[in-house]
C-alpha cells in the first residue's frame, strides 16, 4: 500500500554516523573526561589571546563549537546511553556523565577571564561590522555569559555557581528515577474488566496473575479501559507518586530556582527561561493562556458536566455509590466512554486499522513526498544498542546530498526513556550532518498479535518525527 523506504543492498557501502558506543562504563567515562579537557583547553587558548589577535574565527567562532556541544559525536557517546543502554553499569555512567558535561557548561559560562575577551572582541570595528547571523552569535555569547551571573560580585557568583550545580543534580536525579522506576502491580484477571483480552494474556506470569507497570502503553490502557474505579485509582495515586523522592526533588527544584533568579536579577524562573524564547517576556505568554482561558472556559465547564453525568449514570448501571464528582483517575475512563456512546468510537476497534509498522512505512512515505527526501534503512553494520533500533539515511531527492541520519527506537523495555521524545545526538557542521534519534514506547506485537497504536500513539509518532525533520532539514553552518 505504501512505497516503503528501500533498503541498502549488500553490496552498497552505506554513509554511517560517526559514533563509536561505549561498550562499559569506564569507557563512558573516558569519553566525558575527554571531552572536558578538550574543551578546557579551548577555553584557555581564548582567554590568552592577545588584543592584536581577536577575530572572529578566533575568539567566538571555538567557544559556540566547543568540544563538550553536541556538534561533537563524543558528547551523545558519553552519555546518550543513560536513556537507552541495556547495560545498567553503562546507563549510570551516562547519567553522571550528563551531569557532568551540565555542570561544566555552567563553570565554563563563569569564566570571567574568557568573557572579558569576548567583550573586548565586541568593541573592535570587525565585531561591529559582522554580518547579522555572525553578529547574532557574538551577542548570544555575550548574553550566556552575563546570564551566567559573571556581573555579580565574588560572593554571590560563587552561591550562583553552587545553585545552579545543584539543580543539575536534582534534575538528573529525577530522570534517573523515571527511567529506572521498576515498579509493577499485580492484578488478578477478573480484577481488570474492560482491558482487551490479549493484553491481559500477554501480561499474565506463572501463577496466572496480570503484572502491569507504569509504562506508557500499560497506564495508558487502564486508565482509559477498565472499568474498576478502585484499578484506576491505584494506578493514578501509585504513578502519581513514584518514584520514590520525586516529589520532594520538585520541590528542592522550585527552590533553587527560585534563588537562582533572585541573584540574577529576575522576578521569576519563568523571567528568566522566556528571556531567550521567542516570546521574550513572561507577559506574552500569560496574555497568550489568559485569552485562551477566556475562550474555553465556558466550554470545559459543559465537558466537565456531562463527564460528571456520564460517571453517575454509569455507577448506577455497576451498582456502585456514585461520589459526585470527577476523580483524576475518572477523566480519561469516561472520556473513552464518552466517546464510544455518543459517537460510537471505540478505540480497541480504531487500533486495528493502525498496525505499528503501517504507521511507520505511513509518516515515513508522507514525510518523503512532502520535503522531496528519500529515507535508506541501514539494515545491517551498524552499532546499535538494542535489536529492535532501525537506522535511516536520508538524502535530498533531487540532487542525492545526505541529509543526516535517524535512529528509531519504539518499544519499552527496562531502564529505558518512558515517555516519547527526539534527542538530537549531533548537531549540523561543515564537517558532518545531524543525526537525531526518536525513543518512543509503542506497545510491542505479541505471539499472537501485531502491534496495534491507538489513534493517541499515531498522532504523537507522527509528530515527533517532524522534530526530526525540522532537526534533520534545518541549514546552517552551526546549528547551537
Amino acid at each position: 500500500f505504501f512505497r516503503v523506504s528501500r533498503s541498502l543492498s549488500a553490496h552498497m557501502m552505506p554513509v554511517l554516523p560517526p559514533f563509536k558506543w561505549p561498550t562499559s562504563a569506564e569507557e563512558a567515562t573516558k569519553k566525558c573526561d575527554d571531552i572536558l579537557v578538550s574543551t578546557t583547553a579551548v577555553f584557555n587558548t581564548v582567554a590568552a589571546l592577545p588584543a592584536d589577535q581577536l577575530t572572529y574565527a578566533k575568539v567566538v567562532l571555538p567557544l559556540i563549537c566547543p568540544p563538550n556541544y553536541k556538534t561533537n559525536p563524543m558528547v551523545a557517546e558519553a552519555k546518550f546511553y543513560q536513556h537507552c543502554g541495556g547495560d545498567a553499569q553503562i546507563r549510570s555512567a551516562c547519567k553522571a556523565n550528563g551531569t557532568r558535561l551540565s555542570k561544566a557548561r555552567v563553570a565554563f559560562r563563569m569564566r570571567k577571564d574568557v568573557y572579558d575577551v569576548v567583550a573586548r572582541y565586541a568593541e573592535t570595528d570587525e565585531a561591529k561590522s559582522l554580518p547579522d547571523r555572525e553578529a547574532w552569535f557574538l551577542q548570544s555569547l555575550l548574553q550566556d555569559f552575563k546570564r551566567s551571573g559573571l556581573a555579580l560580585a565574588e560572593k554571590e557568583r560563587a552561591r550562583l555557581e553552587s545553585l545552579l550545580a545543584q539543580d543539575t543534580e536534582a534534575c538528573a536525579e529525577y530522570g534517573r528515577n523515571l527511567a529506572e522506576d521498576s515498579t509493577k502491580l499485580l492484578f488478578k484477571p477478573e480484577e481488570l474488566d474492560g482491558l482487551p483480552q490479549d493484553f491481559i494474556d500477554a501480561r499474565k506470569n506463572e501463577d496466572g496473575q496480570v503484572v502491569l507497570t507504569m509504562k506508557g502503553p500499560d497506564t495508558m490502557t487502564v486508565m482509559r479501559h477498565c472499568t474498576v474505579a478502585a484499578v484506576r485509582q491505584k494506578f493514578n495515586i501509585t504513578r502519581e507518586t513514584n518514584p520514590r523522592g520525586n516529589l520532594e526533588l520538585m520541590k528542592q527544584g522550585a527552590s533553587l530556582r527560585k534563588e537562582i533568579a533572585g541573584l540574577l536579577g529576575y522576578p521569576s524562573w519563568s523571567a528568566y527561561t522566556v528571556e531567550r524564547r521567542m516570546t521574550g517576556k513572561v507577559e506574552v505568554v500569560t496574555d497568550f493562556l489568559a485569552s485562551l482561558q477566556a475562550k474555553l472556559v465556558d466550554a470545559a465547564k459543559k465537558d466537565l458536566e456531562t463527564l460528571v453525568q456520564l460517571k453517575q449514570e454509569h455507577c448506577k448501571e455497576c451498582g456502585v455509590e456514585f461520589d459526585g464528582k470527577l476523580n483524576a483517575w475518572d477523566v480519561s475512563f469516561y472520556d473513552t466512554l464518552l466517546q464510544s456512546r455518543k459517537y460510537g468510537v471505540d478505540q480497541n476497534k480504531i487500533k486495528e486499522y493502525f498496525p505499528m509498522g503501517q504507521v511507520v512505512d505511513g509518516t515515513l512515505e508522507i514525510y518523503q513526498e512532502l520535503l522531496g527526501l528519500v529515507f535508506t534503512e541501514i539494515k545491517d553494520g551498524f552499532d546499535r544498542w538494542h535489536p529492535d533500533v532501525r537506522l535511516f539515511t536520508v538524502v535530498d531527492a533531487a540532487s542525492q546530498a545526505l541529509i543526516g541520519h535517524f535512529y528509531l527506537d519504539l518499544h519499552p523495555r527496562d531502564g529505558k526513556y518512558t515517555h516519547a521524545a527526539i534527542f538530537h545526538l549531533l548537531k549540523r557542521t561543515p564537517e558532518h550532518a545531524p543525526v537525531d534519534c526518536m525513543l518512543c514506547n509503542l506497545n510491542p506485537p505479541t505471539p499472537s498479535s501485531p502491534s496495534l497504536l491507538n489513534h493517541d500513539e499515531v498522532v504523537t509518532f507522527f509528530h515527533e518525527f517532524g522534530h526530526i525533520m525540522h532537526s534533520l532539514c534545518a541549514e546552517g553552518d552551526y546549528n547551537m
